[in-house]
């Protein structure tokens, strides 16, 4: 079977979906740059996760300020920053993420600043 899309045929393993990965982020593509960060993050390993979301926020994508947002908050690779957890969430929130909204509230809240 082919996909409806791209007309290529399915992806069958991982090692074929890491090389369209990496095609991806040889082209610029912010999601692909953000899809490599989350699976940094979820694979711990921090400095693969900081890197490519800091790259794929840097190009205004919603998703990786979300997830930076909470790199910096947990201090997980980074120093904790608070003020940068806090950046990226209004980013990510003005961006429309409605996770960065609901946890933008949440942190003013922890900080004392709700209004």
């Amino acid at each position: 079977p082919r996909c409806p899309f791209c007309r290529e045929p399915y992806i069958t393993s991982s090692a074929e979906a890491d090389r369209n990965l990496l095609k991806r982020i040889e082209a610029g593509d912010r999601v692909a740059f953000c899809q490599k960060g989350c699976q940094g993050k979820e694979e711990h390993n921090y400095s693969v996760a900081v890197e490519y979301l800091t790259k794929a926020a840097n190009m205004d994508d919603v998703e990786a300020h979300n997830q930076l947002s909470q790199l910096y908050y947990f201090g997980e690779g980074v120093e904790r920053d608070v003020k940068k957890a806090v950046h990226h969430l209004e980013e990510a929130a003005i961006g429309g993420n409605p996770l960065a909204r609901f946890n933008l509230g949440v942190v003013s809240t922890r900080d004392g600043k709700s209004s």
